[in-house]
Formats: C-alpha cells, sequence, structure tokens
C-alpha cells in the first residue's frame, strides 16, 4: 500500500480536472482483485457502501464519500503507463527476496521461474488494434477471422510448494502500424509469438534482476538453440520439457548412447519407473543432459485409475549425478512446470474469473488490469502462506493487542469482503501494508 501512495505523483492526468485521486482509483481495484470480484459492476454493487468506502479511504486518502463510476476508472487507466505498477511488483518481489524470507523454496541455491503463456481474449471481435488474427478455412466459403489477446508470464515458484509469484509479464501483440503494404521488412510485418516475447521478457528480468540466479522451467515449445545461449548469456540454467519429434537430433544421441551403453539406469523409485538420463550430448554447440522418468498410475479408494501412467522427458544444463536423489529432484523440478498453469492461470481464470472478465477494450487499460490482478495474487499468496505455516498465528495489531487469526485460503477472500461490508477494519492495516513478518518453511 505504501507504493500505491507514490501513485499521485505520477498521476498523468491535469491537476485541475482531478476529483478522485490515482491511488483511491488504485487501492480499489487492487482489493477488487483480492476479494475475487470478477467484473467492474459487481466491483461499484458492492462498494457502494458507507463501509466499504470507508475502509477504502483507510488506505487511498480519498476526500469523497463516493466511487468513481466505471468509465472514470477505465479513462484513467487506459492513460497511466503500465511499467508503473509493474515497478510496484518489482520492489515486492525484490524485498522478499532481499530479506531472505523466501531462500528455503530455491533450488541448490537457485531461483526457479516458471515461464509459460496464456490466453486473456479470444472471439471474433477484435478489441483493439494489437490483437492476434487466427484465419479458419482459409479459402473455403465458411472462411472467417479470430482475435485473441496472449500474455507471456514469469512465475517465481518455491520449490517443492504450490506457491507461486509474478516476476515479469511481456503481452504478446502485434504492431497495429503493421500490414500487408508495410515496407519495414517481414520481420516487423509477421504477427508476435511466444518465443520473440520471451526475448523481451528475458532482457526485462536481467534489468530487473541483474544478480539472481535463476533457472528457468519451460515446456516442449522452448527446446531452441536461440533460448539455450540466451540463458547462457545471461548466466541462467534451464530445464525443459522434451518430447518426441522435437529436435530430432536429440533423440537420436539418447538412442547412440543406449547403444553404447553409456545410458544410465536408475532404480525404480516410490512414484517413477524407467528412470536414467545421459550426459554431454551436443545441441548446436550446447552442451546438455537428458533425462526421463515414468510415473506410476495413481489408484483411487476404489481401486480405478485417477491417473494414468505418463512418460516424461527433459532436457537440462544443470549436472546431473548418478545419485537417485539427485535425478528425483530434477524430476520434481521439471513436473513442477503445473504449478503456472494451476496456481497460476487456472486459479486466475477459474477459480477467481479475474482474467476471463474483460473489463475494458482499451489495450493500456487492459494491460493495468492485469498487472493490478497479479499484485492482488502476490498479496493474497503471502496470506495462504503464513496461514498454512501453523494452525494458529498470532499477528501484532495496531492498538498493541495479538489478534488471533485462523483461516483456509479458501475463505480469505469471503472473509475480506465480509469484513469490507460490516465494519472497519483498522486493525488490519498493518495487513494491506505488508508489515506483518511473513515467514516461510519449506516443510509445511
Amino acid at each position: 500500500m505504501n507504493e500505491f501512495r507514490k501513485a499521485d505523483s505520477t498521476d498523468p492526468r491535469k491537476k485541475n480536472y482531478i476529483h478522485y485521486s490515482l491511488q483511491f482509483i488504485l487501492v480499489m481495484l487492487f482489493f477488487k482483485n483480492a476479494l475475487t470480484i470478477s467484473s467492474m459492476t459487481a466491483m461499484v454493487s458492492l462498494f457502494e457502501n458507507s463501509k466499504v468506502i470507508s475502509n477504502l479511504m483507510l488506505f487511498g486518502f480519498c476526500k469523497y464519500a463516493t466511487i468513481p463510476c466505471i468509465k472514470t476508472i477505465n479513462q484513467v487507466l487506459a492513460i497511466l503507463p503500465p511499467s508503473f505498477l509493474m515497478k510496484i511488483r518489482h520492489k515486492i518481489i525484490f524485498t522478499l527476496i532481499r530479506s531472505k524470507r523466501l531462500n528455503s523454496g530455491r533450488f541448490r541455491k537457485l531461483w526457479v521461474c516458471l515461464v509459460d503463456g496464456t490466453q486473456t481474449y479470444g472471439g471474433e471481435i477484435p478489441i483493439n488494434d494489437h490483437c492476434l488474427t487466427k484465419t479458419h478455412n482459409r479459402g473455403k466459403e465458411n472462411e472467417h477471422t479470430t482475435y485473441h489477446r496472449y500474455v507471456l508470464e514469469a512465475k517465481l515458484w518455491l520449490f517443492g510448494t504450490k506457491y507461486v509469484f509474478s516476476l515479469g509479464t511481456e503481452f504478446i501483440e502485434n504492431d497495429p502500424n503493421a500490414g500487408p503494404n508495410d515496407t519495414r521488412g517481414q520481420e516487423k510485418v509477421k504477427q508476435d509469438c511466444e518465443l520473440a516475447a520471451f526475448k523481451r521478457l528475458a532482457q526485462s528480468i536481467k534489468n530487473e534482476y541483474p544478480r539472481l540466479d535463476i533457472v528457468f522451467v519451460f515446456d516442449a515449445l522452448y527446446v531452441s538453440q536461440n533460448v539455450m545461449q540466451l540463458c547462457k548469456d545471461n548466466n541462467w540454467h534451464y530445464v525443459i520439457r522434451y518430447k518426441d519429434g522435437t529436435a530430432s537430433s536429440i533423440m537420436d544421441e539418447v538412442n547412440a548412447a543406449i547403444k553404447l551403453k553409456t545410458f544410465i539406469d536408475i532404480p525404480n523409485q516410490t512414484n517413477y519407473t524407467d528412470i536414467g538420463f545421459c550426459s554431454s550430448i551436443e545441441y548446436y554447440g550446447h552442451f546438455i543432459n537428458f533425462f526421463k522418468a515414468t510415473s506410476k498410475p495413481v489408484l483411487g479408494e476404489n481401486g480405478k485409475v485417477i491417473e494414468k501412467a505418463m512418460n516424461f522427458m527433459w532436457i537440462t544444463d544443470l549436472t546431473i549425478k548418478r545419485d537417485p536423489v539427485c535425478v528425483l529432484e530434477l524430476i520434481s523440478l521439471g513436473r513442477g512446470r503445473w504449478c503456472i498453469e494451476n496456481q497460476g492461470f487456472n486459479r486466475q481464470k477459474r477459480w477467481e474469473n479475474l482474467l476471463v472478465h474483460l473489463c475494458s477494450w482499451n489495450d493500456t487499460a487492459l494491460k493495468n488490469h492485469y498487472m493490478l490482478i497479479q499484485l492482488a495474487d502476490i498479496f493474497r499468496t503471502l496470506m495462504e502462506m503464513d496461514e498454512n505455516k501453523a494452525e494458529e498465528k498470532k499477528v501484532y495489531a495496531s492498538n498493541g493487542k495479538y489478534k488471533s487469526l485462523k483461516r483456509a485460503f479458501t475463505e480469505v477472500s469471503n472473509a475480506l469482503r465480509e469484513s469490507f461490508k460490516k465494519s472497519i477494519i483498522r486493525e488490519s492495516v498493518h495487513w494491506l501494508e505488508l508489515k506483518v513478518l511473513i515467514e516461510y518453511d519449506a516443510a509445511v
């Protein structure tokens, strides 16, 4: 909340025409997402309450006992540079890393970063000029075009847990000035893609965290010499999912290692069979290591298979030892990529319905709405970590007494919503300013 207080100094609006401060608008939208309110209409309906407005005024320093309309909010977000909210996220993550409160979530003293893209809009209506296009049934009578918006997200994952934090964001979008008659060259005209966006995202992460030791976990799309070289140039490590048909020269090297009996097999473990690895595979000048495993089927209480056996393969530049524990750690690291799907995108799309609802069609406003969702998600994740740290935790409140908090994460948003509606939560100011000591234990 302290960072939102600096918003007014960067307010792009003319001061003579300002009725609601930028800080108040950002705080209101922050709580909209923290309370998992998907639409702007539902937010206005809930926040038009005297006690809710009083609570908002505690953090937003608004001198008016009303809230702005949806049009005013989106007009402000349409002129606010998304970089302002990105700087707030950077300061929060940097503070958490610098304080060493998340150190137990590192892998071999490396910070684990999960990278993946997701769609934030798809339909037959172009919401703005930056949409990616996809033509269906080209050359036929029923040919039609759909329009899409994507975002590439980098999540900081605490190894061995389900906790992820937004570390970097790059929007995948087309240049509205490019077209079939563009004379700037083919590279400028073709559509943006995930790999091109990752180059920009990598540069952004390196600028914001120049000394952060990172291991990236990618899906099979990133089996590319350019990605490997980019990680090498920045002193980063990588674990990339490998699938048959992707970079066939790698599988040729693996098969050759099996014939030469240099492929090392690991005894079957509790959850995996067919475990093995081989080292020093050359791929366009990069020496990589290959490892694989097959998960055992998971049976339900009635004996039925609820999760089939699956084959997994990865490539990495991390050292692999013959020790089964070392290989199992790498398998857990590779399979941990699902956290960006389940704990990242799926939670914000399906559980909270925040990403599936377009709050604006303006490109800049959409980006700011997305960034506010990520900031609120960091806040809720910290609360979840604290709630799961112990069955009951005592938090020092502003009145000098101890307040006992015992709530599951699924109840956090509902509890905050009810608190906003029924009472003025002055003692919760310390929660929302993140002055509470958040400690993390990987064993939880």
